[in-house]
């Protein structure tokens, strides 16, 4: 295979994952909640992370831009840099004002964001 035919599918590749909607992603979310009520507890109760990472590399692929921390509830989400909605494992969500990217929490606030990654991400 060439280069060309390289850059011919890995431009198709992108296509096909840029080219949803926020029906696209719902259906996606919907998926998950089709296995029951422990689905949607794992992922709001601890895991919420790891659910938004999943959101992250199927649609965007960049997690330091799409996954946002809500500290008021403590939870983490997903924000779509297509669709500009926040999604978490119940569907669309709507996070307070105080929503900040993992990047940015991270970087302004390490210790902030080790304790987070700790307690929340690893699950200890």
């Amino acid at each position: 295979m060439d280069t060309m035919d390289t850059m011919d599918i890995e431009n198709s590749i992108k296509k096909k994952i840029y080219n949803y909607t926020h029906e696209d992603i719902l259906d996606f979310i919907s998926k998950f909640n089709e296995h029951g009520q422990d689905v949607i507890n794992c992922f709001t109760s601890g895991c919420c992370y790891w659910f938004a990472s999943i959101l992250s590399e199927r649609f965007s692929a960049d997690k330091n831009i799409s996954i946002y921390y809500d500290p008021i509830p403590g939870h983490f989400c997903y924000r779509d840099p297509v669709t500009q909605k926040f999604y978490d494992i119940t569907g669309e969500y709507t996070p307070t004002e105080s929503a900040l990217t993992w990047l940015t929490l991270v970087t302004d606030d390490q210790k902030w964001g080790l304790r987070l990654f700790i307690a929340d991400v690893m699950l200890l």
